[in-house]
């Protein structure tokens, strides 16, 4: 048996149809990281200011997810000061795939902040910040660009990290760097499960 839409004008519960058969219908449309913010399941991690005295590379920033649900990273903000010493003007910025944690790091967790000031809901992330000469233990690369100094970078990222995934990020500070202050912040949000 065929459904059957009727006109109802749009009032309540009744659909209008018009007399060319098309049903009106009237939607919002968000952007996920919006809706996110509004639902509380958007969330900000951050190092704190952290000096590096050497250009050798050194891993600042770890999280895995522990949600049931993905956690979509879609902004990943890297600013950096000036370089006492350095012989160039750019830095090297990388992350990897899935590692199992930092060596040597700092023992402190990352900042975590729920993007929506009216929630209490907390990211279920372990992290930790890393410190000059830490190292990332395991897993794969997958980012590494060089990047201008004395700048802020806003770069949009699509990463996805489903339960138990993890990334870790490291700066490489130009050769001859004494001083240089950086700091790392990742935002992302909870993929809302599929309407089942």
């Amino acid at each position: 048996m065929a459904n059957i839409l009727e006109d109802g004008t749009g009032d309540a519960f009744k659909a209008r149809v018009d007399d060319t058969h098309r049903l009106h219908v009237r939607a919002v449309a968000d952007a996920s990281n919006v809706e996110a913010v509004l639902e509380g399941d958007h969330h900000i991690l951050a190092t704190a200011r952290i000096t590096l005295t050497t250009d050798s590379t050194s891993s600042l920033m770890f999280f895995s997810n522990n949600e049931a649900r993905g956690l979509f990273i879609d902004r990943l903000i890297v600013t950096v000061g000036a370089s006492a010493g350095a012989t160039e003007n750019s830095f090297f910025f990388s992350g990897m795939r899935n590692p199992t944690g930092l060596l040597n790091g700092s023992g402190n967790p990352l900042v975590s902040t729920n993007s929506s000031f009216s929630s209490s809901v907390i990211l279920d992330a372990p992290s930790e910040m890393g410190l000059e000469g830490t190292t990332t233990i395991g897993g794969n690369p997958i980012l590494g660009i060089n990047l201008k100094l004395e700048d802020s970078h806003f770069t949009f990222t699509r990463l996805l990290l489903a339960k138990s995934n993890s990334i870790s990020f490291a700066i490489t500070p130009p050769a001859g760097n004494t001083s240089m202050v950086v700091t790392i912040a990742a935002s992302g949000f909870l993929i809302r499960p599929e309407p089942s």
